[in-house]
């Protein structure tokens, strides 16, 4: 996975946190996650990936996009030998939760709640 930062929770003054543009390698993903803080939508302009929220997975054909509500549990992942195009938004609500703030708020991993652990792999909490 190559996602870098188009605008970030600086940019405007709403409760916008980032909008990020990149590449989801072949056979690559983010694994479950959830937020507590915010929302996301991850948009696939080309190709495929296997989209799960909470325990439900869809294959997505791009141009399409996969909204997440709040607190849901969500993942990613690239099935195909190819990579893909798109863009990932998040929303939070409000500026006291962005990227800037997680290391010191915490982190907690889906599976297990343990903080500052992840077992499963993954670990992210807004």
């Amino acid at each position: 996975m190559n996602f870098g930062p188009l605008m970030n929770d600086k940019t405007l003054s709403t409760d916008f946190i980032f909008l990020h543009r990149g590449v989801l390698h072949a056979k690559g993903g983010i694994g479950q996650h959830f937020h507590n803080h915010c929302e996301e939508m991850f948009v696939i302009f080309d190709g495929e990936a296997e989209f799960t929220i909470n325990g439900r997975t869809s294959l997505l054909k791009g141009t399409v996009g996969a909204p997440d509500r709040m607190g849901s549990s969500h993942a990613i992942y690239n099935p195909t030998i190819t990579t893909w195009n798109g863009m990932n938004i998040n929303v939070g609500t409000s500026k006291s939760m962005t990227p800037s703030t997680w290391a010191t708020t915490g982190w907690a991993c889906p599976r297990t709640r343990f903080r500052n652990s992840s077992p499963c792999g993954w670990i992210a909490r807004c």
